[in-house]
């Protein structure tokens, strides 16, 4: 949408980092434009001016304090009505949410399976539980565990701890997403 965008990427994971490092070198225009850096979104150093903001797989893992003050770096810089994109999990509250499939390819003479399901803690949280599984003639034959807290809110909270408005954003058929 805007192919001559800087962007700064940042994530904390050095697994997570390299994967992302591995997608943006794939591509000639995005190894140009993209910078990929060690670091948590409440602590990154910023650039002095920013054009627009995504923040996936971020928002849940900071505590109410944290949010509040990213919101308030970000608005600094942003010019009015500049976006902020956030994404939530597509949980406004803590649930019960049985392990789902999200993702399943074969490659070569294995298949590949990401689950997530999650469970509420206390307060606003609940523990995401991520699993990998690696089949191979229809049999397990390497599964990879990993959980993290998530504090939960909706979009209405969102703008009330960041003092801006907010609106949902929807598919091209007209649900929310």
């Amino acid at each position: 949408a805007l192919p001559e965008a800087e962007i700064l990427a940042a994530e904390p994971s050095a697994t997570m980092r390299a994967m992302l490092t591995s997608r943006v070198a794939r591509d000639p225009d995005l190894r140009r434009r993209v910078t990929v850096v060690d670091g948590a979104a409440q602590d990154l150093v910023l650039p002095e001016r920013l054009s627009a903001v995504v923040i996936f797989g971020v928002a849940g893992h900071l505590t109410v304090p944290e949010r509040v003050a990213l919101w308030k770096r970000l608005a600094d810089r942003l010019p009015d009505g500049a976006p902020i994109v956030v994404e939530l999990m597509g949980v406004s509250s803590p649930r019960h949410i049985p392990p789902v499939m999200s993702l399943r390819e074969t490659i070569g003479r294995q298949t590949y399976e990401w689950w997530i399901g999650g469970e509420p803690t206390e307060g606003d949280a609940m523990r995401f539980t991520t699993t990998w599984k690696v089949l191979r003639d229809g049999r397990t034959v390497r599964e990879v565990a990993d959980s993290y807290d998530w504090h939960t809110f909706d979009v209405a909270r969102l703008a009330r701890e960041a003092g801006m408005t907010s609106r949902r954003i929807t598919e091209a058929g007209g649900r929310p997403i």
